[in-house]
């Protein structure tokens, strides 16, 4: 049998028969997404090894044209299912029938699960309303949109845009947070403190990993073996496999049921229930049981909630600092406390190669390199390139003068909502209170990376993540590990968002003006963020 044929419609595997579940909950607009799936995979809730539950009893299995689950699978991804699903629906002809998924329900299910405070959401939700994505299948023949991605990229933007994430500005606005939670008691809600949050979802998926072994076992930690042979034996204890095995397998499967028998695990340890919020009902649970008493977890953060938490104090940043400062003189910043950036080039590694590869049309010469470690093989890479511009401070400094206009009317906007403050207790302590006396209005001055990372390696791949700011970073894989999707698939959908609502979405006229886009990459990425949204 050929490739095309095992791929084609005719041939049943593990993949096409999840797409098609996944394809017909998306047909429903079930609130079951594919990452809820694959999340049900990975944790044991739902068997992928095993698919004759999928068939009527009376269905005999040689009767069915199925491929052996055995042999040259293809791990499981958000992408390959998605992509899948959308061909087996092209086939069947029911495309039309995909709706978009309720966005809204999205929204409300991520923020929760990441204990977000509900002005998040209604933030979320503002922007979804103004720019009511279409997301329809007919805009991509070769996958079905990337629903999860697109609202997680919205809150990962709408947190950027509140606290810059330039591992500095959010460290400053925390310590305002709790400098205003100190002296400021009366207030009906605590400010959300966003160092405090961070702490909390860290440390919940650390505890989570001691106590819930799929957690664990997406860090890709070896040094429990018994954990993992336990948890494949409550995954498996279900399933009867009847098939004939050959001689030489029998023996191996002998073997393998010794170490099973010798092998002691607690059960307990894995009757965490299917939910749609993992994580935030995970810690529940824990909070719950005997084991915290066991363990002596820190469990007033785990049973921190931010949801009842305020974001008012940064719309009054200059009101509060100059109530904590009374001595000080305050100046404002449009932009966040980080000034040590740069402006990258935009550079498709991929093209370049392909374009320098096609415009000198000869043969390559192919040249054996030594087996020493520290010497590097030169690929037919593109030209050297400059990854920063030149006079960054310059830039900014001509963006800043040509944007005073907005700053002021953005400024008018936010002093209408005026609170009277009256802190206690602070004259004698307001010295030591560890805030600059700079009002920042992060919103702003906005950063961006648009880098292609489509055909990096797993080494660029590392440190081009790496190179990215740190809370960052940690929110990002977050976002990808609720959702079940790599780093890779989410920053695509990550890149594209960003750029719509960069320079394509404008709250007031629905077009971002008179603004000229003139580098070359930048117009191809705005096409595609424009196409699909």
């Amino acid at each position: 049998m050929s490739d095309l044929y095992l791929r084609g419609p005719y041939v049943i595997t593990r993949m096409k028969i999840i797409s098609i579940l996944y394809l017909g909950l998306a047909i429903n607009k079930e609130s079951i997404q594919l990452g809820d799936m694959l999340r049900y995979i990975r944790e044991g809730h739902l068997s992928f090894q095993y698919c004759n539950h999928f068939f009527p009893e009376e269905v005999i299995e040689k009767d069915l044209n199925i491929c052996k689950f055995n042999h040259g699978q293809i791990p499981l991804g958000s992408l390959g299912v998605r992509t899948c699903a959308l061909a087996i629906a092209t086939q069947i002809n029911v495309k039309k029938y995909i709706p978009v998924q309720n966005l809204v329900e999205l929204c409300k299910k991520y923020c929760d699960e990441l204990n977000l405070p509900d002005e998040i959401y209604r933030y979320v939700l503002t922007l979804l309303s103004k720019t009511q994505p279409k997301m329809s299948v007919y805009t991509n023949p070769k996958f079905i949109q990337n629903y999860e991605g697109r609202i997680m990229s919205i809150i990962i933007i709408v947190l950027k845009l509140l606290f810059c994430l330039d591992e500095a500005t959010e460290f400053e606005l925390s310590n305002l947070a709790s400098a205003i939670q100190e002296y400021f008691p009366n207030k009906e809600r605590k400010p959300f403190n966003f160092i405090k949050w961070l702490e909390y979802i860290e440390y919940r998926k650390l505890v989570l990993a001691e106590t819930h072994f799929p957690t664990r076992y997406l860090k890709d930690d070896y040094r429990d073996p018994e954990k993992f042979i336990g948890f494949m034996n409550w995954v498996n204890e279900r399933v009867v496999d009847d098939d004939k095995l050959p001689l030489d397998m029998e023996l191996i499967k002998d073997q393998l049921g010794l170490i099973k028998n010798t092998v002691k695990y607690t059960p307990e340890k894995f009757n965490f229930s299917c939910t749609l919020t993992p994580y935030r009902d995970y810690v529940k649970q824990l909070l719950n049981s005997e084991c915290n008493k066991r363990d002596n977890y820190f469990m007033d953060i785990l049973a921190t909630d931010f949801s009842s938490t305020s974001l008012e104090y940064l719309d009054q940043i200059g009101l509060y600092k100059d109530a904590l400062l009374p001595n000080a003189t305050l100046r404002e910043k449009h932009g966040g406390k980080n000034d040590n950036f740069k402006i990258m080039n935009l550079y498709n590694h991929e093209c370049a190669r392909f374009r320098k590869l096609r415009s000198e049309r000869r043969e390559v010469k192919v040249t054996f390199a030594r087996n020493d470690k520290n010497k590097k093989i030169t690929s037919h890479d593109g030209p050297p390139i400059k990854k920063f511009k030149q006079d960054t401070e310059k830039i900014v400094e001509n963006f800043e003068q040509l944007h005073q206009t907005r700053y002021k009317r953005n400024k008018t906007k936010l002093s209408k909502r005026e609170v009277e403050l009256a802190p206690n207790n602070l004259a004698e302590n307001s010295e030591n209170l560890n805030i600059d006396n700079v009002i920042y209005n992060p919103w702003e001055r906005y950063w961006c990376n648009f880098q292609s990372i489509g055909e990096y390696t797993i080494d660029e791949l590392n440190e081009f993540f790496n190179d990215l700011p740190r809370n960052f970073r940690t929110i990002f894989k977050e976002c990808a590990r609720i959702i079940e999707q790599t780093e890779k698939d989410l920053w695509t959908e990550y890149c594209l968002t960003e750029a719509y609502l960069s320079y394509v979405f404008n709250g007031k006229s629905g077009s971002r003006g008179s603004e000229k886009i003139i580098d070359t990459e930048l117009k191809k990425l705005l096409q595609t963020a424009k196409k699909m949204w």
